[in-house]
């Protein structure tokens, strides 16, 4: 995995739930529950935050599913959309 620094839109998903306070500590990213775990999505800033981000949920005892970018169309200012493989 590269993460380029810059801003970038991510999707994350993790198997099983955030705990409330680290849903928190996540502000900024939408919490979506997926019957396969949680998915996390949004705009990190940089580098630091987005490994910040990553670290913070191994801590949390999470294990990561997936990381992907998330490209957002020039003319929308939302979080973009994850990859639909994972939904059920």
């Amino acid at each position: 995995m590269t993460m380029v620094d810059g801003p970038r839109q991510l999707c994350i998903r993790v198997e099983g739930e955030l705990r409330q306070a680290l849903d928190a500590e996540l502000n900024g990213l939408i919490v979506t529950r997926l019957p396969s775990g949680t998915e996390l999505r949004g705009q990190l800033p940089d580098a630091t935050r987005q490994w910040s981000v990553l670290h913070r949920l191994q801590r949390a005892g999470l294990v990561l599913r997936s990381v992907e970018r998330v490209e957002v169309p020039e003319d929308t200012s939302s979080a973009g959309e994850c990859p639909r493989q994972d939904r059920k």
